[in-house]
């Protein structure tokens, strides 16, 4: 009992010490492999202290080699757990009085560092352990994203939702060889796997044991994602693959300059599609589907106007300018464009746009109107002036700066104006901004009307990108037309779709029309007409053309000099390079082949695939 001091003390000490571990791992739980280490250490120290008494007390070795010797009965304590009494020699009397604290203590000392070195090397093996099981997994579908950034997080998470309910077996793959640990943790909480192999490789993986795979290349910059698609095309695909669908995002090259890709590429055209994705295009065409800019139009005396007010000229308001000089062009209806902006950005539409006038009545051409101001200062009232003097009853307003704050300032102000003018409440104002929060503390007589579009959720959703509805109404329409194809000549070499939209440049403009041609079905049931109609009446099909000259003129295209390049000399990839063509003329000035052309197939079959597009 003479050396009761020193087994109370160095039973404090390792109290202590055990405490100190378990803190430590209780802080440092997010970074698992610190936290299992210093766990480790102090339960050693802890575990030490507590043999210490046993082993000085009862050892006549010096006190070098018994400091040595208490050590290694640590340690060895320690795995006498995990081989039974495989260690006899190791008995430790205990403390003399307080010998079941001394037991607790200890036993729970030598758990902690039992599960300390367990969840130590399962932390290191866990990778190999999760990709061990993950690849023998067999997936119906695969989602591979190149990189892991905003934008690839947001389809994936839409692919989730996507997904949601359908019962079927899929996975979620995110490829990146530098990304950091809080990417990887977003990606792991959205149950999503991450690998740091190559691109190319981890496709290897899976291009021959599941059936489908979407792949997505949306890396920071063009010159990466192409570099990215040149490795892929790269890759031996021959024989039996899964169905491959490759999406990749072109931020500055325009997408009809590269064709056929696929066919380009020597890639397996039955297997493989890629679709060249100009993000803020995509986004608008599927926002006009889902919302019709008709659906506003103010009556007048003669026709219906389509009163546009843009704000902002940025890439979302150059491709919504574009698609709406397209769409514009229907009986009945006048297509009216005001764009205001305080940049000085007016040329960049003669750019895009080289024929774009400010006014065109020529009917069989197209019939619009469209005038851009660019040096409106937005801390005046020279905006409002402006709209008060210029479209003070507009139908549909779209506002796009580059900015999202001043998105919302100008959506205020505009929404502000318009109620102040008493023009009626026919309207709506949409306004691209990515944070939903800002307008929500809004009072609700301010937020009517007014929606919020063009965020990271919206562009960057996996429906959006891969044009999900207009791709469904664009295959059903295609297949329909090769039936009745088919039906009237049994010798038809029938196309398939995979085949025909993997041309760049066929795909976007089906995609055109076919958003046409679901306007044109609404305005025939709006008037309470029969289908029928657009056969009976030929206007229908000077208003196709009109639609297909000002979609060409929205690419680049202007009508062949006479003098210089004509539509017979300069054909296919030359034309298009030189982007002319002859057939940007009035309708009724067109040869009757080229009218045959413009010829609307519009079927119940029709009706009734757009019906059926979920």
């Amino acid at each position: 009992m003479d050396n009761l001091w020193l087994w109370d003390s160095c039973l404090i000490v390792g109290t202590i010490f055990f405490a100190i571990g378990i803190f430590m791992f209780v802080i440092n739980r997010g970074k698992k492999e610190i936290a299992f280490v210093k766990m480790s250490l102090c339960e050693l120290i802890a575990a030490y202290f507590l043999i210490f008494p046993d082993v000085y007390l009862h050892d006549g070795s010096s006190t070098l080699l018994m400091l040595l010797k208490c050590f290694l009965l640590t340690l060895l304590n320690v795995l006498k757990i995990f081989s039974g009494n495989g260690y006899d020699e190791i008995v430790i009397e205990g403390h003399p009085t307080l010998n079941i604290v001394y037991i607790l203590v200890l036993g729970l000392v030598n758990l902690c560092i039992m599960i300390a070195l367990i969840g130590f090397i399962l932390q290191f093996l866990g990778d190999f352990i999760e990709d061990t099981v993950f690849y023998s997994n067999r997936f119906s579908k695969v989602y591979i994203f190149s990189g892991v950034n905003e934008r690839t997080i947001s389809i994936a998470r839409s692919v989730q939702e996507n997904e949601k309910n359908k019962g079927k077996k899929y996975s979620i793959i995110f490829v990146d060889e530098s990304s950091s640990d809080d990417s990887k943790k977003t990606v792991r909480e959205m149950g999503a796997h991450y690998t740091n192999e190559s691109f190319c490789k981890e496709i290897g993986r899976f291009i021959r044991k599941t059936k489908e795979i979407d792949i997505f290349i949306f890396g920071d910059s063009e010159e990466d994602n192409l570099t990215k698609l040149g490795k892929f095309t790269a890759l031996d695909l021959a024989g039996d693959i899964a169905f491959t669908r490759v999406y990749v995002e072109l931020t500055d090259t325009p997408w009809y300059i590269y064709g056929n890709f696929v066919k380009n590429n020597r890639l397996p055209k039955d297997k493989v599609t890629v679709n060249l994705v100009n993000s803020n295009e995509s986004f608008v065409l599927n926002d006009l589907y889902e919302h019709s800019v008709f659906d506003n139009a103010r009556l007048s005396d003669k026709e219906s106007i389509i009163d546009v007010l843009i704000a902002g000229i940025s890439n979302k308001s150059i491709e919504m300018v574009k698609a709406l000089l397209a769409l514009g062009q229907m009986p009945g209806y006048m297509l009216k464009i005001t764009v205001l902006d305080d940049k000085g950005k007016k040329d960049v539409f003669r750019r895009i746009i080289p024929e774009l006038k400010e006014r065109s009545d020529e009917f069989g051409e197209a019939v619009y109107s469209f005038e851009c101001i660019d040096d409106i200062d937005s801390d005046t009232d020279k905006l409002e002036k402006i709209i008060t003097e210029k479209c003070p009853e507009f139908t549909f307003a779209f506002i796009a700066t580059d900015d999202n704050v001043q998105n919302i300032n100008l959506g205020l102000r505009i929404r502000t104006l318009r109620s102040r003018l008493n023009k009626g409440n026919d309207y709506r104002i949409r306004i691209c901004v990515n944070n939903s929060e800002l307008i929500s503390n809004w009072i609700p007589e301010l937020r009517s009307n007014v929606e919020l579009v063009g965020g990271i959720g919206n562009i960057y959703d996996y429906r959006f990108l891969t044009m999900s509805k207009i791709e469904q109404a664009s295959k059903l329409i295609h297949d329909i037309r090769q039936n009745d194809m088919l039906k009237k000549d049994p010798e038809h070499d029938v196309v398939s779709w995979e085949d025909y939209s993997n041309d760049e440049f066929k795909r976007h403009s089906v995609y055109a029309r076919t958003l046409s041609l679901k306007y044109k079905i609404e305005v025939i049931r709006n008037r309470g007409l029969d289908i029928d109609v657009i056969k009976t009446d030929k206007t229908w099909e000077t208003y196709e053309h009109m639609r297909w000259n000002m979609y060409m003129r929205s690419l680049g295209y202007v009508l062949s000099d006479k003098t210089g390049v004509d539509y017979g000399s300069l054909k296919g990839n030359d034309r298009l390079i030189a982007q002319v063509h002859n057939c940007l003329i009035p309708f009724e000035d067109l040869p009757q082949e080229e009218k045959d052309k413009d010829s609307i197939k519009l079927t119940e079959d029709v009706v009734k695939a757009f019906g059926s597009v979920k």
